[in-house]
Parts: C-alpha cells; structure tokens; sequence
C-alpha cells in the first residue's frame, strides 16, 4: 500500500489508529511521529497535498481562486524541526520558509504579515512571539522559539498565510521531543 493509500484508508475510516501507527512504523516512522500522524490525518480533508520528504510527512493546502491577477498560491516549506523528527532540545526554534510566486501587478506581491497565523500543539502563538522577515525575491523566513521547554512527546505545528492576492494556505507537521 502506498503512503497516499495508506493516509486515505485512514482518514475514511478503512484503518483504525493502530494498524496505521504500525503501518507507518512498517515504512521508516518512528512510532512517537506516527501518533502524531495520526492525529493530524484523522482531521485532515483527503484533498489535501500530503508530502514525505526525507524526514517524513508534512501536509500543505490551500485555496487556489485567482484574484487581483495574482495567478499563484503562497508555498509553505517546514525547515525545523524536519517533519517526522526525533529532537531532544526542548526549546527549538520552529521555522519555515514561505515563498510567494509574484503575480501580474507588483501590488499584489507578497505575504500579508497581518495574515501569518502560526499553532503549536493546537495553541495559537501570538504574532508578536515569532519573527517573519522577508529574505527578498518572494521569500519570507517565519521563526518561533518556544518562550519555555515544550513536553516530552509529540508535537504538531500548523502555519497559515495569506498572500496580498488574497490567496490563502496552510502547512501542518508533526516532530517528536526524545529524552536525552
């Protein structure tokens, strides 16, 4: 069974939580993350873009309507810590790239900072709490360092954005804090 098969049997109810946590332990996923997975798929639409990349999964949607000539949705790239790993410092700084594609009219390019929305373990973090610096050329750097140790365990982020097109998107990972 292929990880999109495996993700779809699971959010349609052909899978209960266990056999997926096994299943994924069966491809390479540590079984603290695949609890972790499991919770994130369970909640998620099967339309969403569900990705594995050498860390493990992560998954991005977003709304595609082309408004104000801005043809492109924003990109979210989790940088760290890498979806699907195995950390033991309490306090990491959780960071993403973002990238919008610039549309037609220079009035439309870019990411709405007012529009950055970030969670952590299902908590909303304060705006003022992470830094959001545009690198240039349609890139932007989002950055958040936990103001205290988070628990041992699994953790979920969720980062949303909306570009000046109106365009919105999300990416939502999962990363485990080990004992050291």
């Amino acid at each position: 069974m292929s990880e999109r098969e495996l993700i779809s049997a699971y959010q349609h109810g052909r899978m209960d939580r266990r056999q997926f946590i096994k299943r994924l332990a069966a491809l390479g996923v540590s079984t603290a993350a695949a609890g972790a997975y499991a919770q994130v798929f369970a909640t998620r639409a099967a339309e969403a873009d569900i990705r594995r990349d050498e860390h493990g999964f992560f998954v991005t949607d977003s709304v595609n309507t082309t408004e104000y000539g801005d043809p492109s949705v924003p990109v979210i790239h989790p940088t760290n810590p890498a979806p699907g790993s195995q950390i033991i410092k309490r306090r990491p700084t959780i960071s993403a790239d973002i990238y919008d594609n610039q549309g037609e009219s220079a009035a439309v390019v870019g990411i709405r900072k007012r529009k950055v929305r970030m969670r952590v373990d299902n908590k909303n973090i304060d705006g003022s709490m992470f830094s959001f610096t545009r690198v240039g050329g349609g890139l932007y750097k989002l950055a958040y360092t936990p103001a205290s140790a988070l628990f041992l365990g699994d953790h979920v982020v969720r980062i949303d954005v909306t570009d000046q097109g109106g365009k919105s998107a999300y990416a939502l990972w999962a990363f485990t804090i080990a004992q050291a």
